[in-house]
């Protein structure tokens, strides 16, 4: 956030050489921002000259008439300029920014088809090579007479933990997660805790990068006959224990993440994710395999999600 000088000023009605300064600073501004004849405008000259007179002749009648307004001037010029430094920033990306964010928040905003449920096997392997095992149930509830919809993640064995998303286009998502039946507040750096013991995060079944605003298209290639988008997504303001950068494989008919590989704080290599294998389940491509490697801990999990059921 910029910070603005905050300034007092005091007019009288009865001193005519400090308005005559002003006027002086007035008409002096008028020369600088006007634009020349056949050029077009850029810079502070954004808005073209009948604006900045438009923005400029209300300070000279307010400074003529000796108003006591300085708040509003102020007011006045911190909205103004907000709006040339926003349209600065914009104009500053890149192609391939811009690009990275229209395709990231397309796919951030994408709702299923249908709901759906699913069974599923985490298991995941320590770095002692020991694996362990817990069943869990994946349910999407669409509706389609709303915009929003909801992700259900919830073991099955003793002590259940249930993870709920909450998912809305163009808003962030709404986490609540349970743990043998008891509620759990979660703040912003809790979401970068582990699911159920595996190394997959709270915020990983949210796709939180692709809402981040720093996004860019590395590449488009095929891969496995598949058209895909490689993205490359940074968050400016990364928890301590969270990612600062995500690098992934997105497949441009699906918008599903088909690898990905994320770092830490330090910019280290810290997970890497990649769907390994799909299958036809009536006549349509569904995941049947999911790995996702801690290269940092040494430790692994496979999602084995049961089709038959």
């Amino acid at each position: 956030m910029k910070n603005f000088m905050c300034f007092s000023s005091s007019f009288s009605s009865e001193g005519t050489t400090e308005i005559s300064q002003l006027r002086s600073g007035w008409l002096l501004a008028k020369n600088i921002f006007q634009v020349p004849q056949g050029r077009g405008t850029f810079s502070v000259v954004l808005l073209g000259r009948n604006s900045l007179r438009t923005f400029f002749q209300p300070l000279r009648s307010w400074l003529i008439s000796g108003c006591r307004s300085a708040t509003l001037l102020a007011g006045a010029l911190i909205v103004w300029f907000s709006a040339l430094n926003l349209f600065a920033q914009t104009n500053a990306l890149t192609d391939a920014q811009i690009e990275g964010r229209k395709i990231a928040q397309q796919y951030y905003n994408a709702q299923p088809g249908e709901s759906v449920t699913n069974q599923a096997v985490l298991k995941v392997r320590d770095a002692q090579k020991k694996w362990t095992e817990t069943p869990v149930r994946f349910q999407v509830s669409v509706d389609p007479a709303r915009a929003d919809w909801q992700a259900f993640y919830e073991t099955t064995g003793p002590n259940p933990t249930q993870l709920i998303v909450n998912r809305e286009p163009n808003r962030p998502n709404r986490y609540q997660l349970s743990v043998a039946g008891k509620p759990v507040a979660l703040n912003l750096a809790e979401r970068s805790e582990a699911f159920a013991g595996s190394d997959f995060w709270i915020e990983d079944f949210g796709l939180e990068f692709l809402s981040w605003p720093e996004q860019s298209v590395v590449k488009k290639e095929f891969r496995n006959n598949c058209a895909t988008v490689v993205l490359e997504s940074r968050n400016p303001q990364p928890a301590t224990n969270g990612y600062s950068r995500v690098i992934s494989r997105i497949a441009e008919d699906s918008g599903g993440v088909m690898e990905a590989k994320t770092y830490d704080v330090a910019g280290k290599l810290l997970k890497e994710f990649q769907v390994k294998s799909l299958a036809k389940v009536n006549g349509k491509w569904v995941v049947e395999l999911v790995l996702m490697d801690n290269v940092q801990t040494k430790s692994r999990t496979r999602l084995e999600f049961d089709l038959k059921k």
